[in-house]
């Protein structure tokens, strides 16, 4: 490649990433996002390498690589205009429809028009002589992979949606909410209702950033901060509070589990139930330290301790027993005991009829993976 080409290979990469990162804003650049609407940068990154091939079957075909010079500006005023004109596409997404195809076609088409310069610079004038099977074959792959990418994104993010609202983690909602709307514009919700939501989420984000200002160190301070997800300066707030009982500790546990530090968040929450063996009961607030210690354990693959875990809560929350057996049939399904798992499961619905909505799926799917003829080696087995 001439030095001439290379360095403006370089040059031309290195305005388009940068502009990319102005364009895209603080905020987004906060919740790890690439410019609208790619959503996470792994997207990004996935859809410009699978333009390549397609990018580099119009430089040859019509042979650019004789302009790069003009074909480097052209493009890259095409490239930024279109990142800054990004409200106008967006509304004219929006209005189409078809939110999800329109933007998938549409960072299709970006990125392979961004990859052409860079391209003609390592393709040249060469032009191959190929049938409709290359283009095609280029076409399919700038298309597919990040489109089923995109979508199982998309489908993630839905379920962190509801974790996060459970949660109360304001800032990690906004940010799975400008996801989907970078993914899906409209199409995943009632028309309207995500920018309400998102909206509102904007406004109690800014209301906790100012009240976190105001408050002294201490337990109030450390929950506000969880939930806008500064979530090392949460637990350095609780290092230096005088506030260190089991309301604090449960505030910890919350903090590692986001974190994702599951097993120091198991420790925890463990540490704390070996001193109920000689209780008979409890008080209900204290199931949060049932859920948490059960969460971790399923997060760590520890199935068989989940169950006996949920088997002792039987005796300190006897008006849960539908709750404990149906996770107890959870975990025994997810270690392989198939038997057991249905037979828990019985239980549970017996305990607490309301659940057979949530139960009747879960049975379903472990019926269609698994032969009727193994249920019974299951059971064997697994009570061994």
């Amino acid at each position: 490649m001439p030095t001439t080409g290379r360095l403006l290979c370089i040059s031309y990469a290195a305005v388009v990433t940068l502009c990319a990162l102005v364009l895209s804003g603080r905020e987004r650049l906060a919740l790890g996002l690439a410019p609208a609407p790619f959503g996470p940068w792994r997207l990004a990154v996935m859809q410009v390498a699978v333009s390549i091939p397609l990018a580099s079957w119009l430089v040859c075909r019509v042979g650019l690589g004789r302009w790069a010079r003009v074909l480097f500006p052209a493009c890259l005023v095409v490239v930024i205009g279109s990142l800054c004109a990004w409200g106008i596409f967006d509304y004219s997404l929006r209005a189409s429809g078809l939110d999800f195809t329109a933007r998938w076609l549409w960072r299709a088409l970006f990125a392979t028009v961004a990859m052409m310069p860079i391209c003609a610079i390592f393709v040249g004038d060469r032009v191959p002589q190929t049938g409709f099977l290359l283009p095609a074959s280029a076409f399919l792959f700038a298309l597919a992979p990040p489109g089923l990418f995109a979508w199982s994104i998309g489908n993630s993010t839905l379920l962190e949606i509801q974790d996060a609202a459970v949660q109360g983690r304001v800032s990690r909602e906004i940010g799975y909410f400008t996801v989907m709307g970078d993914l899906r514009g409209e199409d995943w919700s009632a028309p309207g209702r995500p920018a309400v939501r998102l909206s509102r989420l904007r406004e109690e984000k800014a209301r906790l950033e100012r009240l976190v200002g105001r408050l002294p160190i201490g337990l109030d301070r450390a929950a506000i901060l969880a939930r806008l997800d500064r979530l090392d300066e949460a637990l350095a707030t609780i290092g230096a509070s005088e506030e260190m009982d089991g309301e604090s500790q449960l505030l910890v546990g919350a903090i590692l589990r986001a974190k994702g530090e599951w097993v120091e968040a198991a420790g925890l929450y463990l540490g704390e139930l070996g001193g109920w063996e000689t209780d008979a009961s409890r008080p209900e607030a204290d199931w949060a330290w049932i859920e948490g210690a059960g969460e971790c354990l399923r997060r760590t693959g520890d199935h068989a301790g989940r169950e006996k875990l949920y088997g002792k809560a039987l005796m300190w929350f006897p008006g849960r027993a539908g709750e404990c057996h149906l996770e107890m049939g959870s975990s025994a399904a997810e270690s392989g005991h198939s038997a057991r798992a249905l037979n828990w499961w019985g239980l549970a619905e017996r305990d607490n009829p309301g659940l057979t909505k949530v139960i009747g799926p879960l049975r379903a799917r472990l019926l269609s993976n698994t032969p009727a003829c193994l249920l019974g080696l299951s059971g064997v087995f697994g009570s061994r």
